[in-house]
């Protein structure tokens, strides 16, 4: 019925099949997410690496392929990428012992106390808000924009805030790495470890993001026109974004740290006020501003939402995300991602970008490669070498 009501007669009969099946094989994906979870919970990333980040894609790649060559529909296609969640999920069950044993259900009742049920239950209600914000915050500026200006801003508006989701997978990857360990040391109260694991996670956050994002501004103008010249009206809405995504990715996994340390309706506040944030500056800028307007929503929003977080993170932990590590990486990525590129611009034009973008890229590698062992921030109770990527 749902379908029926949203698309034309004449496309029902090929939608239909496909949203049936999406919808049979969508728990399967819930779950697997879930069971993941379970496993990174008990300080095991290897199923999450294996199953999420390589065989899953792996096999959506080699099924979509298989379908364009001997099925090529939107029906093929959609389930090329659905059903692989399906052995995934398998793969993930068995990998996760957890989940095998009725010990921990035996003993929940007789450990789990009231009190700690309903911390639980924040901790739970505040993760599913913040994940549903997270889509509003990423579409919702873009259904206002096409309704108070037009298509063509909403395209273009599209098309320039890509890089984002580029910068998004970084702080992703990261957050899911060091995670078990930052859950770890927040249970165990050990403000040593939680401020060297923050500060670890922050200052891979600046190497990585960093020199990303400041070459998308550096070379904004030549990316945007491979999806057309009118997309280069776009670039201010880069320049804006990078810096939004700077702020983001120099202060880490704040909101995270303050879920993890019982503030969960706090991280549910500030993103009520995000998005009060962005819908009332969109509406205010969109209609004289167009895309920039819409930028500008989203990128106050960004900082908002991270700066906030860890203004109380900072005054009820006393912990923050700059060390040693973090000013070096800064330095670095700024050198290489930004001064390079930028130079190569101002003095030959696009072939002095590009060629400043690769020397940038050459000296940010030798630079990772000189200290790739001193990547570690120090806690507070001094410096602790311990690798985001096993804790």
């Amino acid at each position: 019925g749902l379908v029926r009501s949203l698309l034309p007669d004449s496309m029902v009969g090929r939608a239909a099949p496909l949203v049936v099946s999406l919808a049979v094989l969508l728990p399967f994906a819930v779950l697997l997410d879930s069971v993941l979870a379970v496993s990174r919970g008990h300080h095991r990333m290897a199923p999450t690496v294996a199953i999420e980040r390589i065989a899953r894609p792996a096999g959506q790649l080699a099924l979509s392929l298989a379908a364009l060559a001997w099925w090529p529909s939107v029906l093929g296609l959609g389930l090329a990428w659905a059903v692989p969640y399906v052995p995934a999920l398998a793969a993930a069950i068995r990998a996760t012992p957890q989940l095998r044993g009725r010990v921990a259900a035996a003993h929940v009742g007789a450990d789990v106390g009231v009190a700690e049920q309903g911390e639980f239950r924040r901790f739970l209600v505040a993760r599913t808000f913040v994940s549903v914000s997270q889509i509003l915050f990423a579409r919702l500026d873009v259904i206002l924009l096409a309704a108070l200006t037009d298509t063509r801003h909403a395209a273009i508006y599209t098309a320039a805030t890509r890089f984002v989701v580029v910068a998004q997978l970084i702080q992703q990857s990261i957050g899911t790495a060091v995670e078990p360990g930052l859950a770890r040391a927040m249970g165990s109260e050990d403000r040593a470890l939680l401020g060297t694991l923050y500060k670890t996670g922050t200052s891979w956050l600046v190497w990585l993001a960093w020199p990303l994002l400041l070459m998308c501004a550096v070379l904004a103008p030549w990316w945007l026109r491979v999806f057309g010249r009118a997309y280069v009206d776009g670039v201010h809405v880069v320049y804006v974004l990078v810096v939004a995504m700077l702020v983001s990715t120099g202060i880490g996994t704040v909101e995270t740290l303050l879920n993890m340390a019982g503030r969960a309706r706090s991280l549910v506040f500030y993103n009520v006020i995000g998005l009060v944030l962005m819908t009332g500056l969109d509406v205010v800028l969109i209609p004289h501003l167009g895309a920039l307007g819409a930028a500008i929503g989203w990128a106050a929003t960004i900082c908002f939402k991270n700066i906030a977080p860890l203004i109380e993170f900072r005054w009820t932990i006393g912990l923050h995300p700059l060390s040693g590590a973090w000013v070096v990486a800064a330095i670095v990525a700024v050198a290489t991602g930004g001064v390079v590129p930028l130079a190569g611009r101002l003095l030959w034009g696009e072939a002095g970008a590009l060629a400043g973008a690769a020397a940038g890229v050459a000296l940010w590698s030798a630079a990772v490669w000189r200290r790739r062992g001193s990547f570690v921030g120090g806690g507070a109770g001094g410096r602790r070498r311990v690798s985001p990527m096993t804790d």
